[in-house]
């Protein structure tokens, strides 16, 4: 949406902005084969789509791409729920692009495709857009499975409020324009992840928690059964601090040692760590 949802509430606070991201999970090349036998990848008939992009523009094509049937995209839902396709997930790779150092909002940090809803648009066809816009991978909105909002804490300068999506990645070559976005690379979770702890890439916590779930087997394509709705509560601990979210025992207390469920980030100078029992 436009500036003027990011504007400060009778409280004081900043209304956070809509927008959207789309997590990209890639197989295994040696795996892939055997997904799309089982119809476990949706299909994308981007000939057509991909031409009315480059020839119209990414919301004009939109219409056409929303046209499309997405029935593979309904059989992955079925074939994804076995432990099998968490764990290509999880061997998988997983699209991160880097960020222009020098933007205010996660400067120099690695996110998935994404970005502000225009005024009157969906978030899912924002991530549509957007994932075009910013890799030129053409995505179909029926592909696509919310399975979290993101919330930014308040008291923040700035703050969004972020439908996440994830769907299996479509052919063809990842295109950056240098702008906004700098750097792209297919990461595998468990890579990313590691690659955070050595210092080697910057992860905002919605991005950490995301690539922990895609490792653990958690999260995969066409296996949503729950979509997380997440206003973290950050709590400072000795040596960084302790994100809680909806459902953690100390998440109405903004209490890190209460007993009981867990469903939170330890983002630590030592190491960040996700839990969720």
């Amino acid at each position: 949406m436009s500036d003027e949802w990011h504007r400060p509430s009778e409280r004081g606070e900043v209304a956070p902005i809509p927008s959207a991201s789309v997590v990209l999970v890639r197989a295994p090349r040696e795996r892939s084969d055997a997904l799309e036998a089982h119809g476990a990848r949706a299909a994308l008939e981007a000939g057509g789509a991909r031409a009315a992009l480059e020839a119209h523009g990414a919301r004009d094509a939109l219409e056409g791409i929303e046209g499309l049937e997405a029935q593979e995209g309904l059989d992955a839902r079925r074939e994804t729920r076995d432990g099998s396709v968490a764990q290509v997930v999880s061997e998988g790779s997983v699209l991160l692009l880097r960020r222009h150092p020098d933007l205010s909002f996660h400067g120099g940090a690695w996110v998935f495709p994404g970005g502000r809803c225009d005024p009157g648009e969906t978030p899912r066809a924002a991530a549509v857009r957007e994932t075009f816009e910013e890799s030129g991978l053409v995505v179909s909105p029926d592909a696509i499975e919310r399975f979290a909002r993101w919330t930014t804490p308040e008291g923040r300068p700035k703050r969004f409020v972020t439908d996440l999506f994830v769907a299996w990645a479509p052919d063809g070559d990842v295109q950056v324009d240098g702008g906004e976005i700098v750097e792209a690379r297919w990461w595998t979770p468990c890579e990313a992840l590691r690659a955070r702890d050595a210092g080697e890439l910057v992860l905002p916590p919605p991005t950490f928690v995301t690539l922990a779930r895609l490792a653990n087997g958690t999260l995969a394509p066409g296996g949503v059964t729950f979509v997380d709705e997440i206003l973290p509560v950050v709590v400072a601990v000795e040596g960084g601090s302790c994100s809680l979210y909806p459902g953690d025992a100390g998440y109405a207390s903004a209490d890190s040692s209460a007993v009981g469920a867990r469903h939170r980030a330890w983002l630590l100078d030592a190491g960040w760590r996700y839990e969720r029992s």
